[in-house]
């Protein structure tokens, strides 16, 4: 019983870590995606509107983001 007990808690919170992680993906690509379009001033009417820096900000997000949701963790 024990031995089954603790496998299905760790199967558990490895699909709430999964959730987690896509969920962490997802804002990473939709923030990511807002600081791209104000860096390169298509989202006007805030202070990063027209700043590069925020458009490169939001790219390395944006990459973050996807390499978030294609990579599978490994097992240690």
């Amino acid at each position: 019983m024990f031995v089954r007990h603790s496998s299905c808690k760790w199967l558990a919170l490895r699909f709430a870590g999964m959730w987690i992680r896509r969920a962490c993906a997802i804002a990473l690509i939709l923030v990511g995606g807002v600081w791209f379009f104000q860096g390169v001033g298509v989202i006007e009417g805030s202070f990063m509107t027209g700043e590069a820096l925020w458009a490169v900000i939001g790219v390395v997000c944006v990459g973050a983001g996807i390499a978030l949701l294609t990579i599978r963790p490994t097992r240690v």
